[in-house]
């Protein structure tokens, strides 16, 4: 029997940019640095050894002979992830749960601890992931549910809850001339500095477009992952920046405002994230859910 030699590696680009309808959609959920040229070179590769065209390139959709690789590749990747992960848990029912830094230090231990005392057999493992790289940790079977504050991807593998819409708002000091007499964003926004937060995983993207639509560009005056170490920036004085709306406990010790943005910068959406397909029972996703809803209806 001939056995054809495809090349792995070409069928997982495949299968991510059938994900996502396209490739550079792609990227952002590819787990591994590879840009968009390489991803097209290896994939013309893997037409080639296999004699069919897979996809139209421009606008994306897949040929049937697309389709029929699409419907393996998702099942076969699908059942290597479960059987690793079976392999692993010989003890108790692995519950792995991923969401942004703000999130896991003010809010998830209440989650975790409620969903604990109802399902103790839990394993629970928690890890902390910024922006866009939340989704291809989902897709990869690296976690089994999320809570998110990214764009959602196009993905019909994810299912999204949303748990609640807050606006986006400026965070200023205190004493900022924005308190005391308002701003005119066209001429106001053009005189400030920003303090980036979390921009290599696209926390700034709002603020970035919010901006162009009024023909600024952002000056930033510091960067970084934390939301604390944010606002101790902007308590110096070095910059503003723009977040959604943090809790009104977050903000009660610290030298800093909260001004509500919607009509500037439009609001974001906090989702719970987890895939069409997975072996957590749903009175444990459905568990977990409502514990994240009824924090957000405290907020």
């Amino acid at each position: 029997m001939l056995i054809m030699n495809v090349n792995l590696h070409h069928l997982r680009l495949f299968h991510y940019v059938a994900e996502a309808k396209g490739i550079s959609a792609a990227v952002k959920l590819i787990p591994y640095g590879i840009q968009q040229p390489a991803i097209s070179q290896q994939l013309l590769q893997l037409e080639d050894e296999l004699g069919v065209k897979l996809f139209e390139r421009r606008p994306f959709s897949l040929t049937g002979a697309g389709e029929r690789l699409f419907k393996f590749t998702a099942k076969a990747f699908n059942d290597l992830q479960l059987t690793l992960r079976d392999l692993k848990d010989d003890v108790g029912i692995r519950f792995r749960v991923a969401c942004p830094s703000v999130i896991s230090v003010n809010f998830l231990p209440e989650i975790i601890s409620t969903l604990l005392s109802d399902f103790p057999f839990l394993r629970p493992n928690i890890m902390e992931i910024e922006g866009n790289a939340i989704f291809a940790a989902l897709l990869n079977n690296n976690i089994d549910i999320a809570i998110s504050m990214a764009d959602l991807p196009r993905s019909k593998s994810i299912v999204s809850t949303k748990i609640i819409s807050l606006p986006l708002a400026l965070i200023v000091p205190k004493n900022h001339r924005f308190i005391k007499k308002g701003f005119w964003p066209k001429t106001d926004f053009a005189m400030e500095k920003w303090i980036a937060v979390q921009e290599e995983t696209g926390g700034v993207d709002d603020l970035k477009n919010g901006l162009s639509n009024l023909g600024i560009v952002p000056e930033f005056s510091a960067s970084t992952n934390s939301i604390e170490a944010a606002f101790n920036y902007i308590s110096m004085g070095l910059g503003i920046a723009l977040m959604a709306l943090p809790p009104a406990s977050m903000l009660e010790y610290r030298n800093v405002k909260a001004i509500p943005v919607p009509e500037e910068f439009g609001a974001l959406n906090i989702n719970v994230l987890r895939l069409r397909t997975t072996n957590l029972e749903p009175r444990i996703i459905n568990h977990f859910i409502e514990s994240t809803k009824q924090i957000g209806r405290d907020l």
